[in-house]
């Protein structure tokens, strides 16, 4: 069991490893080509939002996209990585007490939950609804004679690629705070039962009906 926890364990590191990378590369490209020139080139990056990396024309600037994640979201899932780190140097999920894994599981989802919304709101909510496509695509427009391209960038992988490595370490925490838990609540039932029991008035006649019906038997 201690030999599967450190192969997981292992894989979460790298997925942190990997969903930290994600957040300093770009999320998505879009670029204006005119036969195989680039005209215009536009990506986008958690931190640094979209930024123009190439620009032959300034008019070219109203087709540059302006949505964009709040930057909140993103700092708050950076502090979350590092304190899931942090969480990585203690003791093995066998070792740790109760409540404190009961506490790590729920972060470990959290962050989870967090990665999937990059994975998954991303594109549902921020760049279908705005004219970008996903997750790749070349649109020829024949008035214009030019071709849009739309395109995720390694950032939008990486998202994708951390969340795979993270899911079985913290699903593996999850399950075992989750025994706890029904464990736990097995242990106060029972010592609610013997506690009643304990509490419960002395009937006389009851012991005595059956010390006679022992007796007769």
């Amino acid at each position: 069991m201690r030999s599967l926890e450190g192969i997981f364990k292992g894989l979460y590191i790298v997925g942190l490893g990997t969903i930290f990378s994600s957040l300093f590369l770009e999320m998505y490209y879009f670029q204006i080509v005119e036969e195989g020139m680039v005209l215009a080139s536009f990506s986008y990056n958690l931190f640094f939002g979209w930024h123009t990396d190439i620009l032959e024309y300034d008019f070219l600037t109203m087709y540059r996209p302006e949505v964009e994640i709040p930057l909140a979201i993103t700092i708050i899932f950076l502090g979350l990585l590092g304190y899931c780190g942090y969480l990585l140097l203690r003791d093995s999920v066998e070792k740790q007490r109760n409540h404190l894994l009961i506490k790590q599981s729920y972060v470990l989802i959290f962050l989870l939950i967090l990665d999937l919304f990059y994975i998954v709101a991303f594109p549902l909510f921020y760049l279908i609804p705005n004219g970008l496509y996903f997750p790749y695509l070349i649109f020829w427009d024949e008035s214009l004679g030019w071709e849009f391209v739309y395109s995720v960038g390694p950032g939008y992988l990486l998202h994708i690629l951390g969340f795979l490595l993270t899911f079985t370490y913290a699903f593996h925490c999850w399950m075992v705070s989750r025994r706890f838990k029904i464990q736990a609540r097995s242990k106060k039932a029972l010592l609610e039962k013997k506690l009643k029991r304990i509490h419960e008035p002395l009937d006389l006649d009851a012991l005595i009906s059956e010390e006679k019906v022992g007796v007769r038997s």
